[in-house]
């Protein structure tokens, strides 16, 4: 009898590329959730906004489908650094995996920035497509220099990697020669000759220094110990007379497509978006002053959703439409879910067109590439928030302070910058709790009582989201403002 020999167990694989000689249920618990953060980067993808959108079309995409997916890869980015320190700290198969993972995730995401498409009405004027290509790479510029710096050790250390490691070799050197230039911040005007603008803030008080916490996810991860269930989102461009027997065909159509889950029931989705227009966690929960996030409430129902996000674009001036469904594994766009489809809606003013369409959807070819979104001009207000709390995610603290930044400005002379300690509760129904403000760094001649009775009453107009666990959260940190001279 001939003897059998066991064969070797597989290293572990991040997208085909080996990053440990070890498998990985053998894995220390720090590399094992490293590699998890890594794979959930690469899971992440912005959706198509189209080959050749018009600039309206693209700004539309941008507010409303490019900059949720670029919130959650920064945060994703800033969990993977984390995730890297013990690694970095450890041997030198910990160290190895760590610079690998730093490549293969920053050059994932700067790709996919740059490869967002030029507009239309952009493409063909050579300086407006500069700009635009110039904002784009701007975005991404930190990402890029990550990844080129990571490349470039990669570069150094691979030829005495072992063999498995050898393809990082030339991987790492094209990833080095694609990003470099996005890398490279284009050269500014010596100090000497630049003058600031009257729109320009000014910079930050010296205790404002430091990165804002990551915010992390507002709505769980799917859990993939639960079935994953079919939930059917319509967005815009779907006329309202045809929105709810379309949502019904397509809970019909859709499950029978390759790799599309059976529905949840439709009275889940239904009593989610009551919730959310209520304004509301739950039934028995309180009136919140900001709704919470449709995905985290239908999260409670739906614990592994697979979300068809259904849309209808409508070109003006076109006698047709498109019926477009895209695919999320709840708020991840994942390359492991099915294809895109689209089908032509022949009289997008008559309902029953729009049901009619369902039947002759087809698949859309994918874009490759994945994510990052343009910044606003150099101008205007500024505001940072150094949180000392660990506020709820879902909460949106800086983001909701954002919302008021104009506000919290105004509080400031003209041309100046100034610092503030900041501590409140958000209340069981969103609102301000005793909101204490307490001045930092301030302009020479600056009033630190009315500046700090002016940020108070700033807080208190503010409406956050509710507390999930249904008490009251803590927030404080350092919230740092700066006004342009001209405003």
């Amino acid at each position: 009898m001939q003897e059998t020999v066991p064969t070797a167990a597989p290293p572990t694989l991040l997208d085909g590329w080996v990053v440990h000689e070890r498998p990985e249920e053998e894995l220390a618990a720090p590399e094992a959730r490293a590699v998890a953060q890594a794979r959930l980067v690469l899971e992440l993808h912005v959706p198509d906004p189209g080959p050749e959108p018009t600039l309206e079309a693209f700004n539309v995409f941008a507010e409303r489908q490019l900059a949720p997916t670029v919130l959650l890869m920064r945060a994703s980015l800033d969990a993977l650094l984390e995730s890297l320190g013990p690694l970095e700290a450890g041997d030198a198969s910990a160290r190895r995996m760590a610079l690998l993972l730093s490549v293969a995730a920053n050059a994932h995401a700067a790709s996919e920035v740059l490869g967002v498409p030029t507009p239309i009405e952009v493409r063909d004027d050579a300086e407006l497509r500069r700009v635009f290509r110039a904002a784009l790479a701007e975005s991404v510029r930190s990402v890029a220099q990550r990844a080129v710096a990571a490349a470039e050790r990669c570069k150094r250390e691979a030829s005495s990697y072992p063999p498995a490691f050898q393809p990082w070799r030339a991987r790492c050197a094209e990833v080095a020669r694609e990003l470099r230039d996005h890398a490279t911040a284009p050269p500014r005007p010596a100090r000497a000759e630049r003058r600031p603008s009257q729109a320009e803030a000014p910079d930050f008080p010296a205790d404002c220094a430091g990165a804002p916490r990551p915010m992390g996810r507002e709505s769980p991860l799917p859990d993939e110990s639960r079935p994953r269930r079919l939930v059917v989102l319509l967005e815009d461009g779907v006329p309202e007379a045809a929105r709810g027997p379309l949502r019904q065909a397509l809970r019909r159509a859709l499950p029978r497509r390759p790799g599309v889950p059976r529905a949840a029931p439709a009275a889940y989705l239904d009593t989610a978006e009551r919730l959310v227009s209520e304004r509301r966690w739950s039934d028995d929960a309180p009136i919140c002053q900001q709704a919470p996030p449709l995905h985290a409430v239908l999260a409670e129902r739906v614990p592994n959703p697979v979300v068809a996000a259904v849309s209808g674009r409508c070109e003006e001036g076109a006698p047709t439409c498109s019926l477009r469904v895209w695919f999320r594994h709840g708020t991840l766009m994942s390359r492991a879910m099915p294809a895109p489809l689209a089908a032509t809606v022949a009289e997008p003013d008559n309902p029953d067109a729009w049901l009619d369409a369902v039947a002759s959807l087809e698949p859309l070819e994918r874009r490759t590439g994945v994510v990052g979104t343009l910044r606003g001009g150099a101008g205007g207000a500024k505001m940072r928030f150094l949180e000392e709390t660990e506020a709820a995610p879902v909460l949106r603290v800086r983001l909701r302070l954002a919302d008021h930044l104009d506000a919290l400005a105004a509080c400031l002379p003209p041309g100046t910058a100034a610092s503030v300690a900041v501590a409140w509760d958000i209340d069981t129904d969103g609102a301000t709790l005793r909101p204490r403000v307490q001045a930092g760094s301030l302009p020479s001649g600056a009033d630190a009582a009315a500046l700090e009775a002016c940020v108070r009453d700033v807080l208190d107009q503010v409406g956050w989201r509710c507390p999930r666990n249904g008490r009251p959260e803590p927030v404080a940190g350092r919230l740092c403002i700066a006004r342009p001279a001209a405003s």
